[in-house]
């Protein structure tokens, strides 16, 4: 009985009309701020007087720009047309990486890292009855050997700043260690200004590479984002950019490349002296020098693939080719086959070769008809 009562009083309460002074007396004469106490439950909330707070957080909500009325106007990033698309070898296929350029120009560091890794190297011939293979494809590299191949590949551009045909920009202070400080273990006999050792590159690819889990496909990526960076923004790989800007390449390659949620925080956890705040700018200053074209095509992957893999052969590890990997090799050929018989059917087979015997032979043994 109460309640009802109580409902009846409300509902004629909330119906009676008042006065317009009453609305004049109880307006507020700004709008209520609500503040929160840190880790705070709404229990906790509490109403801030108009004078508590200052002209600063009055006005730190930012002013949206205006929302285009015709959205077909916007052009879609897939549609725009690229600056040096012919001539950068991350978006074309008809130009050789700019780390290959740098090999076959004859560098000394290189001619004499390969002199020690063909002292090192011992593996058995392939003969008529054995064969060695190595277990690292297009899909699924070696993950030791590629990532030592990139570690070569950064080592080669720091030591040939002549790579770029043309003139490069000022260095980038988001990416100048002048600036942002980076620790990196070097051996005691290594001067900081000279261009790193082999040992330090690779130390450093690896920890990230291990701490983050990644696949060593990111390692083929990340080869390509970074010179895509050095095309697009005229930059010299140097003594004190290589770290953050390799940094930065393995962090987008692994949002783009793995199937999972990467956040910037995990690389400051594996570095130190990073913060989130740096990582964030970092990885949008990369971005917006690539101009946001983070797509890499297959042609553009497997290119990348086979001229990392040329870079480190011996260091792949060639197992002796078994009657199961025999098997698991015939069972591929059979997928392909199957597709091309697939393709058959719409008038799209792949050809194959033949020999000039067997195309005597077919000729041979078509039937002869007398008109």
């Amino acid at each position: 009985m109460g309640n009802c009562c109580m409902r009846i009083n409300q509902e004629e309460k909330r119906n009676k009309s008042l006065p317009f002074h009453y609305y004049e007396a109880h307006r507020p004469t700004s709008p209520a701020n609500i503040t929160t106490q840190p880790n705070c439950t709404s229990d906790h909330v509490y109403y801030a007087p108009p004078y508590a707070v200052s002209p600063v957080q009055k006005s730190c909500a930012p002013i949206r720009a205006p929302i285009a009325d015709n959205l077909d106007e916007i052009q879609h990033i897939a549609d725009r047309e690229l600056d040096n698309e012919e001539s950068d070898p991350s978006i074309s296929i008809k130009c050789d990486p700019v780390f290959v350029l740098v090999k076959n120009r004859g560098q000394s560091w290189y001619l004499d890292l390969l002199k020690r890794m063909k002292r090192s190297e011992y593996r058995q011939p392939n003969t008529t009855f054995e064969m060695f293979l190595d277990g690292s494809t297009v899909s699924k590299p070696d993950s030791r050997a590629t990532i030592r191949a990139v570690a070569i590949a950064i080592c080669l551009l720091i030591r040939s700043p002549g790579y770029m045909k043309e003139d490069a920009e000022e260095d980038l202070e988001i990416f100048d260690e002048a600036y942002h400080p980076m620790k990196i273990e070097q051996s005691p006999d290594e001067n900081p200004n000279q261009p790193p050792s082999l040992k330090t590159v690779h130390r450093f690819t690896r920890k990230i590479f291990q701490n983050a889990q990644l696949s060593p496909e990111c390692a083929i990526v990340t080869m390509i984002y970074l010179e895509r960076l050095l095309h697009g923004g005229h930059i010299y790989l140097n003594v004190s950019n290589w770290k953050r800007i390799l940094l930065c390449a393995i962090l987008l390659a692994s949002k783009v490349w793995d199937d999972q949620a990467v956040w910037n925080v995990d690389y400051c956890q594996i570095l130190d002296e990073l913060k989130v705040d740096d990582v964030n700018e970092l990885e949008r200053r990369f971005l917006e020098i690539i101009q946001f074209n983070i797509n890499v095509p297959s042609k553009v992957y497997t290119k990348y693939y086979f001229d990392i893999r040329d870079l480190t052969v011996s260091s792949h590890e060639f197992s002796r080719l078994t009657v199961d990997t025999a098997k698991y090799l015939e069972a591929c050929s059979h997928e392909v086959l199957d597709v091309n018989m697939a393709l058959a059917s719409t008038g799209r087979r792949l050809r194959r070769t033949m020999s000039l015997d067997s195309f005597y032979l077919k000729r041979r043994s078509r039937p002869f008809f007398i008109p």
